[in-house]
C-alpha cells in the first residue's frame, strides 16, 4: 500500500529561526526539514514527506504575494495527489494568511498551520511538539473529504 504524502510548506516564523526579525539563515535550508530527517519523522508516521520553501520571513513580513504562492502550492499539491499540507508559519500573521487562502471558499485538501516560540533546532524548543500536534491534526482529516484549515500555535 502506498504511503500518503504530506507536503510541508515553509513560510517562516520562529520555528524556522526567524526570531525578532532576524533571518540570517540560508534560504535553501529548512530547519523543519532538517529536524524531520534527523528524527526520522516520515518513517515513524508512515508518511512520505515533500518540502517546499515559499519564504523564510518573520510572519509580520509575509505579504499577500507570499500568501498567493501558498494558495497556488496547495492547489498544485491536490493535483499531485498530496494527502495534506502542513504550513510552517509564524504566529503574528497566521490568521491573516488563513483568511487569505480561504477567501474564495473551501481548500482542495486538508491544511494545518503550525508555529512555535523558538527555532525547532534549539534545545527546549516547543517546535517538535507543535510539529507533532500538526501531524496528528492533519492525520485526522486526510482521506476523509475534510477541507478545513487547522491551526496549532
Amino acid at each position: 500500500m502506498k504511503k500518503p504524502t504530506v507536503r510541508i510548506v515553509v513560510m517562516g516564523g520562529s520555528m524556522e529561526g526567524n526570531v525578532e526579525g532576524l533571518s540570517a539563515l540560508n534560504a535553501d535550508e529548512s530547519l523543519v526539514e532538517q529536524f524531520c530527517v534527523r528524527t526520522n519523522v516520515a518513517k515513524r508516521l508512515g508518511l512520505e514527506l515533500e518540502f517546499s520553501i515559499i519564504c523564510r520571513k518573520d510572519s509580520g513580513a509575509i505579504e499577500d504575494g507570499d500568501r498567493e504562492k501558498l494558495k497556488e502550492t496547495i492547489t498544485k499539491a491536490k493535483e499531485s495527489n498530496i494527502a495534506g499540507v502542513l504550513v510552517v508559519h509564524g504566529e503574528d500573521a497566521m490568521a491573516k494568511t488563513l483568511a487569505h487562502i480561504q477567501k474564495e471558499g473551501a481548500l482542495p485538501l486538508p491544511v494545518v498551520c503550525v508555529s512555535s516560540n523558538s527555532p525547532i533546532s534549539e534545545a527546549g524548543s516547543d517546535g517538535g511538539f507543535v510539529l507533532a500536534q500538526g501531524f496528528c491534526l492533519l492525520g485526522q482529516f486526510m482521506g476523509k473529504g475534510v477541507r478545513e484549515v487547522g491551526c496549532v500555535v
